[in-house]
């Protein structure tokens, strides 16, 4: 296609502009790829030259009136090649990710990991990142699984930090899952629910698509990726990635230790506690049941989020429980009916009842209430 319009640009030189055929820019026949393509095949590179140095050239040789008679049609002709040029540099950057993807992977499967890692986990994250076909993903993300068991067994405890920061950073990287402290920071007397489905619409949709669309990929693959670990180390997880309790746990039990008085989060702290809800929420239904216990511990730091002088915080404070819920309902009823509901009756703090109802109103909560009320 974009050999093609190169040849439908030269045509409109010839035809609209009047441009002598021996000063037309060459277009090769054989495309790179096919058989007996050599070193003078149409490439992507020569169509980059060609709608850049070679188009001005061309119309630079115009003559003056020509030129101004031709002005639209050229234009536009130049627009449908550099949109075929953008399509078919973007497609092979997809290609690009998912051979590099496989070939690193197939290299993990066979349990011996180079010297240099860097270029084996590149090619992975990449397509862990933006890889769109949900099998492939997954695929990549077995590998990363695969590389951060070898690398733990081996003793290589940096790669395996790296690669576990990086993909809770994905985890988190879509803003309706996780919300960005910094642009929320102000709002402390708000339900945040309330206000972030009043702002959900349509028209955000199609002003944001490209982008939410990139983010729910990156998170995905993140998902799959951690959720394998679940499964594969089991009730060791947080022993052997201890950088995912770091992550997950730490950012809770290191800042709501502290009294109501002094939570006053600077943005990178406020981001991590978000965060460490947020992939708490996301891994809870494939955490092993062993560490049920270890999460259970945290419960009372969560309620403090729940409490925190910050809307964002509440909100995903309150998300992350009712998730909780659904997975460790005993425990979890017993904290909504004795600690969470009674802080709807606070007539002296309204961060506690704000609090309260956030939870109350996140539609998991309900679905997580509900099973637990049929259990009991």
């Amino acid at each position: 296609a974009v050999q093609a319009q190169c040849l439908a640009l030269n045509k409109v030189f010839v035809e609209v502009g009047r441009l002598a055929p021996g000063k037309l820019q060459q277009v090769p026949v054989v495309v790179q790829g096919e058989e007996d393509a050599g070193t003078s095949a149409f490439t992507i590179d020569l169509a980059e030259k060609f709608v850049a140095e070679h188009f001005d050239r061309m119309k630079r040789s115009l003559l003056s009136q020509n030129r101004l008679n031709s002005s639209k049609a050229l234009k536009d002709a130049r627009s449908a090649l550099i949109e075929q040029l953008d399509l078919a540099k973007c497609t092979r950057e997809i290609e690009q990710v998912r051979v590099m993807s496989a070939a690193a992977s197939a290299f993990v499967a066979m349990g011996q990991l180079p010297k240099k890692l860097n270029p084996v986990i590149r090619s992975i994250m990449d397509s862990i990142k933006t890889e769109d076909i949900e099998y492939l993903q997954h695929r990549s993300a077995n590998a990363v699984a695969d590389l951060i068991e070898t690398c733990s067994t081996s003793g290589k405890i940096v790669a395996v930090d790296k690669l576990i920061k990086n993909l809770c950073r994905f985890l988190c990287v879509d803003t309706s899952e996780s919300p960005e402290f910094f642009r929320n920071e102000s709002l402390k007397d708000i339900i945040l629910s309330l206000k972030r489905d009043e702002e959900r619409g349509p028209k955000d949709t199609l002003n944001r698509e490209a982008e939410v669309k990139a983010a729910r990929i990156k998170r995905r693959g993140a998902q799959f990726a951690l959720a394998e670990l679940c499964t594969r180390f089991g009730g060791d997880l947080l022993s052997k990635v201890p950088k995912l309790h770091e992550c997950m746990i730490q950012p809770l039990t290191a800042n709501f230790a502290l009294p109501d008085h002094v939570q006053h989060f600077e943005p990178e702290v406020g981001q991590d506690i978000v965060d460490s809800l947020s992939i708490l929420r996301s891994l809870i239904p494939q955490i092993h049941h062993d560490l049920h216990p270890q999460i259970i511990e945290v419960f009372p730091h969560i309620i403090k989020a729940l409490e925190s002088t910050f809307s964002v915080i509440r909100h995903a404070a309150a998300r992350g429980f009712a998730a909780i819920c659904k997975y460790i309902p005993i425990k979890g009823l017993q904290i909504v009916i004795e600690t969470i509901l009674p802080m709807l009756n606070d007539a002296d703090n309204v961060k506690r009842r704000q609090g309260a109802i956030e939870f109350i109103f996140c539609k998991h909560s309900f679905a997580a209430l509900k099973l637990n009320l049929d259990l009991v």
